[in-house]
């Protein structure tokens, strides 16, 4: 918890890379299984209708800090990185 506190700190003051976005989003949704939507927007998960907006929670992260070049490859690419650090 103490991880995910220090990446959301990061990620709020625009300081974190792609990477520790997605260990963000990973620790807070696969890993620990919470409710992200809730957590970063403060909409929970339930109610959420449309797969669409759900999905829009978990690649907004990403898009804040608009100075970052970043797409689907490097996401997948900083992904695989993390998954091997935990599951490796």
């Amino acid at each position: 918890m103490i991880l995910i506190i220090r990446l959301a700190k990061k990620w709020i003051q625009n300081k974190a890379t792609i990477k520790e976005i997605y260990e963000m989003i990973f620790l807070i949704d696969h890993y620990h299984e919470l409710d992200l939507p809730y957590i970063l927007w403060g909409f929970p998960d339930d109610s959420l209708i449309d797969f669409e907006t759900r999905d829009l929670c978990f690649e907004a992260p990403y898009y804040i800090n608009k100075s970052k070049e970043v797409n689907t490859e490097i996401i997948f690419q900083q992904g695989l990185k993390v998954w091997s650090e935990y599951y490796g």
